[in-house]
């Protein structure tokens, strides 16, 4: 665009600068040379750039300097704070609201559930306030479900994340693949089997469609369920290039799954599960023809 002279409009730099990362500074300086920073759409985008990669206080310099803000100059201000863990301004911007989105009380119920300790960069979510803000909504979407659904899954409440699925399917909310994916690997961490199932078929009959970690939950779940074909069938239905790792670490009772395409060769990969105080079930090369199956005891690694 810019090698045919064309100059870009105040429409194309909030494409450029949300593409960009924290590479969108570089824009910026280009919109104020233009003439172009005063534009509301730049703004804000500018404003959910400085939140998410910092200086945070450019972005609450942009976000002053606007005579009307719009909700959702709001919401990017309120999100970056939490971003950088700052939990009072977040909470002073929301509550200095007089119209709050949807976007804004999930921006905040996110929040709170993900909060962490800075000092030692670990999790401390705040759930009492992200369940009292949720609680608070006039209207929840999937997104709000998925927020708290989360927070308490991520914070070791597998029972209370079940229970919140089973309030919003009451509720006549449609889960997305983001909910399946903490329910399940709730179940799992829980000892929850039976639900764990349930909540498989679910998704199933439903039709959810499902990425990695849609799969990466159910190979999961599978492989405490010792069911073999499942996790084989899930694997050929997760067809992409390249590798991955799901989980977090072996001591912190997760599931560690490592699987690898052999520049796409057929369907030759290579697996190797961790269940939490199970044992260690190793697939080693499985194809289409046939595979090799070795279970040995936990504390024989």
């Amino acid at each position: 665009m810019h090698k045919c002279n064309v100059t870009p409009d105040a429409f194309v730099y909030p494409i450029l600068i949300k593409a960009s990362g924290k590479w969108g500074v570089v824009f910026h300086a280009r919109c104020i040379k233009m003439g172009h920073d005063w534009d509301r759409f730049i703004r804000n985008a500018l404003i959910d750039m400085y939140g998410k990669f910092g200086p945070l206080e450019i972005a609450r310099e942009l976000f002053d300097e606007i005579p009307e803000r719009a909700v959702a100059d709001w919401n990017a201000m309120i999100s970056g704070y939490w971003n950088w863990g700052n939990e009072v301004e977040a909470r002073g911007l929301f509550d200095l609201m007089d119209e709050k989105s949807v976007v804004t009380w999930t921006a905040m119920v996110t929040g709170y559930s993900r909060k962490k300790d800075l000092e030692n960069a670990r999790k401390v979510g705040d759930l009492a306030s992200a369940r009292e803000l949720f609680y608070t909504m006039s209207e929840k979407n999937v997104i709000s479900w998925n927020s708290i659904i989360a927070g308490y899954a991520q914070n070791g409440q597998s029972k209370v994340a079940i229970d919140l699925f089973k309030d919003m399917i009451a509720k006549d909310v449609l889960p997305d693949e983001v909910t399946m994916v903490s329910v399940i690997s709730a179940c799992g961490h829980l000892g929850a089997l039976e639900f764990g199932n349930w909540a498989v078929k679910f998704l199933e009959k439903h039709q959810i469609k499902l990425s990695i970690p849609g799969y990466n939950a159910l190979i999961f779940i599978s492989a405490i369920l010792t069911r073999l074909q499942k996790i084989i069938r899930y694997v050929r239905l997760c067809q992409f290039a390249g590798s991955f790792q799901y989980g977090q670490s072996a001591d912190d009772s997760s599931v560690q799954l490592y699987y690898e395409w052999e520049e796409l060769k057929g369907e030759d990969c290579w697996m190797v599960f961790v269940p939490p105080a199970i044992e260690l079930v190793s697939i080693s090369h499985f194809n289409r023809k046939s595979f090799w199956i070795f279970i040995l005891p936990q504390y024989s690694i």
